[in-house]
């Protein structure tokens, strides 16, 4: 069961490492999106 737990909090841990790159990312695309508007 510790075993289990322990890949469940790796697995966690790296889908909430993408999704933080995945949210820079979107929020950059975002940031140049109103910025050639703006432009």
């Amino acid at each position: 069961m510790t075993k289990f737990v322990e890949i469940n909090a790796q697995i966690f841990a790296e889908i909430i490492i993408i999704l933080g790159i995945f949210n820079d990312l979107v929020g950059l695309i975002a940031f140049f999106a109103i910025s050639i508007k703006l432009v």
